[in-house]
């Protein structure tokens, strides 16, 4: 009797074994009530260079839950950490911790997505249509993609991820360090926070804010507003560049804007210009007044 209750509970132990668990706080903290709530789910991400994924989880193709997988960049790609969400959320917010990190969307890869760990793989989607995302950079000199791509170039539709036709699900916030945040071919909108940072959009409306520091803000295509928010956008030493079209009508407040028609601003209903400098962005921004 004893060896059968020896043998059956080694079986068990091999069954227990042989489920997949996420792993507890390596690379980021798993989520507990108290941050993945209905509204929203956060993702805290611990200190060092790494390369943080989110996107859908599933193993052995089966969807598990909506996550992030964490790599080390200081080794070639090595596998870190994967958590899941515990609640169904509408928002994903993903804080990446001090140090140097790249933070993307999953990559497609022709419905594919990517390895994250054995008989895990990680996607560009959600459960919901209407999910949304964000990236916070905190410390560190990151680079953050709204899509699944690293590069500098526009990525294609189908490694980025909308909730309608017009709008990217994410935004970014790159906090402090000199960082570097890319978006999409469709609208969205990205802080660059504290030091001095570097955002490009790309195509679609986007309104790109670089914050305190000398910034560089590229709209790219698309009818953009670009904002140094800095006090004095005379002397604040942030560059703007509307795009490669002048007639988009682009709003700007930027001490050296590039290929920009003029910035348009005043209450909700009609508009001015005021060119070279919004210096009222409080008061209200009428960007692209023909619907350019």
């Amino acid at each position: 009797m004893r060896s059968l209750w020896i043998l059956l509970s080694g079986l068990i132990i091999c069954l227990v074994a042989s489920v997949p668990r996420h792993a507890e706080a390596v690379g980021c903290d798993t989520p507990t009530e108290a941050n993945c709530t209905g509204t929203y789910c956060e993702f805290h991400c611990s200190s060092g260079n790494d390369r943080i994924v989110l996107g859908e989880l599933k193993y052995g193709g089966a969807w598990q839950g909506v996550g992030v997988c964490v790599f080390n960049t200081t080794w070639p790609n090595a596998w870190v950490d994967r958590e899941m969400a515990i609640t169904d959320s509408a928002d994903y917010r993903v804080f990446g911790g001090d140090g140097n990190d790249i933070m993307r969307l999953a990559k497609y890869n022709g419905g594919s997505g990517e390895a994250c760990d054995s008989g895990w793989t990680i996607h560009p989607l959600f459960d919901d249509s209407s999910d949304t995302f964000m990236f916070w950079g905190d410390a560190g000199t990151d680079n953050i993609h709204l899509c699944g791509t690293e590069g500098t170039v526009e990525p294609s539709d189908s490694d980025c991820r909308y909730t309608d036709a017009n709008h990217n699900a994410g935004r970014a916030d790159g906090r402090a360090g000199a960082d570097s945040l890319y978006g999409s071919p469709r609208i969205e909108e990205m802080w660059g926070g504290s030091e001095n940072d570097t955002i490009k959009t790309f195509s679609g409306s986007d309104t790109l804010h670089g914050g305190p520091n000398t910034d560089t803000l590229d709209g790219g295509e698309g009818c953009d507003a670009l904002y140094g928010d800095d006090p004095a956008p005379t002397t604040d030493g942030d560059t703007c560049y509307c795009g490669p079209y002048t007639w988009e009508g682009d709003a700007y407040e930027c001490q050296y804007p590039s290929h920009c028609p003029g910035c348009f601003d005043g209450p909700e209903g009609g508009s001015q210009a005021v060119a070279p400098y919004d210096t009222d962005p409080d008061g209200g921004v009428e960007y692209c007044p023909d619907g350019g």
